[in-house]
């Protein structure tokens, strides 16, 4: 988990999504990624990064893998209503 802002965290977890979660409301702003690989059946998120103009974001894997994202629209997004229940149909 990182801080993006005063109001969003970024949370990497063992189901191989990357989350914007904003604070208060607490909800799930935008999945950012979605690492599972078709072949590996999962990239479990172990640690999360943010460059220093919080436009890249790494992610690694127990296995070494790193993956970069791009998240320099995020600020944009906060203000979206994100659903997760049309996201998880279209996967």
């Amino acid at each position: 988990m990182i801080k993006y802002d005063e109001d969003l965290l970024i949370t990497g977890s063992e189901d191989g999504l990357i989350r914007a979660v904003s604070v208060l409301p607490n909800k799930i702003v935008s999945i950012l990624g979605d690492a599972v690989d078709q072949e590996d059946e999962g990239f479990h998120i172990q640690k999360v990064t943010l460059s220093h103009d919080k436009c890249l974001l790494a992610s690694c894997s127990p296995d070494d893998i790193i993956k970069i994202i791009d998240v320099s629209h995020l600020g944009s997004l906060a203000k979206f209503d994100f659903d997760e229940e049309a996201y998880e149909q279209s996967v």
